[in-house]
């Protein structure tokens, strides 16, 4: 029975969405007719809402968005709506979400210097965002306004050709079909640089302007020890607003911190307007990061993991989760940690926390959920009044490699002492793979792996003999021996010897473990 229930613990699987609301925010102004308006758009995380069952057994989050736009603390502009999120199936389709909820609103604003606040609200959790500035100048009769950098998603461009359905779209604007990128932040699967911005011109500033001109977009870095700089030029015709789209190709564009900055040029090549923003990218020219040799050469304190569930982590929750995914870690990473954990520089263990979570999927939030489904079973099932189960030798491998396939769990062998016997069918490099835990004391969880065929595991041909000690007629039985015969009456043989093939069928007692 308690192998029958230890079994059903590792093979079950589920997903908890996190109880707090993560939602980012981009505002800017723009001019119509030489009059201000300002464009809010709002990205929200749909993993992180509370949702409820709907009557069709579906689940869906509702949100209550409040906009407020303050001037010496007064409210000039109040504005209050709902959202919602699609149907989901299940849990584990929510966590599975890699897609943004996305909204954009539009406001009239006078001229003038506003504050924005902005509140988001499920069933359960409030979060705000409060004191933006937004500056809802009058447009100046001397020079050009250059609205600030829009970082953009996708984009399509609405000509005669475009298909009808492109005008149901949200995020039209200026013939341009615009899904926003509310972040400034690039990981290693984002290769190209989508930026929007408008150039507003009086009457009196167009009359002193070429009829064409040029934007020039610069990406470029001031670390001295590693400078970068790339360019994209366009032509522009002159209006009294224009529209200018640029895309620029990141791929070559290694980790760091960037200055993106935009100019417009006349024919002359002064500048007329410019507007600049800070990016930061995370890409290697290695494909993953546990291939990057020297990690001290990163500075993991200036990674965006501020405003995230990792920035509210104190030093200790950080130490734990630190330790907690060692199974996890290569191990350049795992010296990485260790030296993480001894100097406990709060800075630099959350920008690496965040690291290894977004080199593993761009979703940080799901990689993190997931885990944590998985690090809690094994807390529960390995754990002992003294280590996490993590940090057993058992917990360790069911988070490295998944749930086993079978368990042999022996607590009460008259000829042994307790042990388990864990098989995996398909590994990604080996096939029917053994691992043999052990405890010498009866009274605790806590289980040794003594003997694995696995690949970079511990193998002791020992292992048969430490388990049964003097009962041995021999110093020692090496079972993984292609000349081993099994004999009757030994218990810890037969456990081992029973082993199964891909086709389900008992093996003769011998691996396969190369493919």
């Amino acid at each position: 029975m308690r192998k029958l229930l230890l079994l059903s613990l590792l093979l079950v699987a589920g997903y908890a969405v996190q109880a707090q609301i993560e939602f980012h925010s981009q505002v800017n102004v723009f001019y119509e007719k030489q009059k201000p308006y300002a464009e809010i758009h709002l990205s929200f995380n749909p993993t992180t809402f509370n949702y409820k069952t709907q009557q069709d057994k579906s689940l869906k989050a509702k949100l209550e968005v409040t906009v407020l736009f303050k001037q010496n603390g007064e409210i000039k502009s109040f504005d209050k709506f709902g959202l919602q999120t699609k149907s989901y199936a299940s849990i584990a389709e929510i966590a599975s979400e890699t897609g943004a909820l996305l909204c954009q609103k539009r406001y009239a604003l006078k001229e003038g210097e506003y504050m924005l606040d902005v509140e988001v609200s499920d069933t359960l959790f409030t979060k705000e965002q409060k004191d933006i500035p937004v500056h809802a100048s009058r447009l100046s009769n001397e020079k050009p306004y250059l609205s600030e950098l829009e970082l953009i998603d996708t984009a399509y461009f609405q000509n005669s050709n475009s298909p009808n359905f492109m005008a149901d779209l949200p995020f039209v604007k200026n013939a341009f079909v615009l899904k926003p990128y509310v972040v400034n932040f690039f990981p290693d699967n984002r290769n190209v640089l989508r930026v929007y911005t408008e150039l507003a011109l009086t009457k009196e500033v167009s009359k002193s302007l070429p009829e064409k001109f040029v934007a020039v977009l610069d990406l470029y870095s001031e670390d001295l020890k590693n400078p970068y700089s790339q360019s994209t030029r366009i032509v522009l015709n002159k209006d009294e607003v224009v529209p200018i789209y640029i895309e620029m190709p990141i791929d070559k564009v290694f980790s760091g911190e960037y200055q993106l900055h935009l100019k417009i040029e006349n024919r002359e090549r002064l500048v007329i307007a410019e507007q600049s923003m800070n990016i930061h990218r995370v890409h290697y020219p290695q494909k993953t990061f546990a291939q990057i040799k020297n990690l001290d050469s990163i500075d993991f304190s200036t990674f965006p993991y501020k405003g995230t569930f990792i920035d509210k982590m104190s030093l200790e929750e950080i130490t734990y989760r630190l330790n907690s995914i060692f199974p996890l870690a290569e191990q350049s990473e795992r010296n990485y940690i260790s030296h993480l954990v001894k100097e406990q520089k709060e800075v630099f263990m959350k920008g690496f926390y965040y690291n290894f979570w977004l080199n593993r999927n761009p979703n940080v939030n799901i990689a993190f959920m997931q885990y944590e489904e998985e690090l809690k079973k094994a807390n529960d099932i390995f754990g002992t009044p003294t280590r996490y189960g993590f940090d057993t030798d058992r917990g360790r491998v069911y988070l490295q490699y998944g749930p086993p396939n079978t368990i042999q769990d022996v607590p009460n062998d008259a000829d042994a002492l307790p042990y388990q016997v864990w098989n995996y069918y398909d590994l990604p490099t080996q096939k029917n793979v053994v691992f043999v835990f052990y405890t010498r004391d009866r009274s605790t969880n806590n289980y040794e792996l003594i003997h694995s065929t696995a690949r970079g595991e511990r193998n002791d041909p020992k292992w048969a003999a430490i388990i049964q000690g003097s009962r041995m007629n021999s110093d020692f039985i090496n079972m993984d021996s292609p000349g081993y015969r099994q004999n009757s009456g030994s218990r810890l043989q037969d456990m081992y010897g029973r082993q199964i093939n891909l086709n389900g069928s008992p093996s003769n007692g011998t691996n396969d473990n190369n493919r």
